[in-house]
């Protein structure tokens, strides 16, 4: 708000800048916070009995925004390098813009699931410039299936359920697990440091409550009805 008046009295919109000298209320960020283990279980689960449940969580288990993973195309794939190229932005509209690259690190259980969703459309006899995740006519998926979100919120227990939500416990997960916030910033691909000073603040608190959620995290983690080794599946 100071910024704004300050602009405008430098456009002459205004004579004078009503908050000079006044000392404004600081911002306020709603603290972030990460998932039990017994609730990402329950997601997973929950994922299956979706029509993308690849999507949710790989979301999950690499951080990506899900207007950048819906963007991705085959070729973009690299089954050696164990990697996803993020190159493109997909509008709410269904447009897709064109990005500056960055590559994100996959883990086993990440590179398995691209591989089969890969593998999914070459069988659909779709080329390597084929999107990973299609809708309708073999363009992008931009819009999440309302379903989906009603099954997931119901079969997990989290009424409040969104792919916002989900990415930032991925982002609190890291930290948790000791990654550098500003190493966390650049691979989930935030241009301001607005995610940064949140995420540096959750880590500082977890530093201070250690209450052995890690320990907790990583039994929950060999549960073998969960079916899948997602959460040995963080990028790093």
């Amino acid at each position: 708000l100071r910024r704004l008046f300050h602009i405008a009295q430098q456009d002459r919109l205004i004579r004078e800048n009503p908050v000079n000298g006044l000392d404004m209320i600081p911002t306020v960020y709603r603290e972030l916070s990460g998932l039990s283990g017994e609730l990402e279980v329950r997601l997973l689960r929950a994922f299956r009995k979706t029509a993308y449940p690849e999507l949710y969580a790989l979301i999950m288990i690499t951080g990506t925004a899900f207007r950048e993973l819906i963007g991705c195309r085959i070729s973009d794939f690299s089954e050696e390098d164990k990697s996803l190229i993020i190159r493109r932005f997909v509008t709410v509209k269904g447009a897709v813009l064109e990005r500056n690259p960055r590559k994100i690190r996959l883990s086993e259980t990440a590179v398995k699931m691209v591989k089969r969703i890969a593998d999914q459309q070459c069988a659909q006899k779709s080329g390597q410039d084929a999107y990973l995740f299609t809708g309708l006519k073999g363009k992008p998926l931009y819009i999440i299936p309302r379903q989906d979100l009603k099954v997931i919120r119901e079969e997990s227990g989290w009424s409040e359920f969104s792919l916002a939500k989900l990415r930032n416990a991925y982002g609190v997960r890291a930290v948790e697990l000791g990654v550098n916030p500003r190493v966390l910033n650049r691979h989930m691909g935030f241009k301001t440091g607005f995610n940064l000073v949140r995420y540096a603040a959750a880590r500082e608190r977890m530093m201070k409550e250690d209450d052995g959620r890690q320990a907790a995290f990583w039994q929950i983690a060999n549960d073998k009805e969960a079916g899948m080794e997602t959460w040995k599946a963080l990028s790093w």
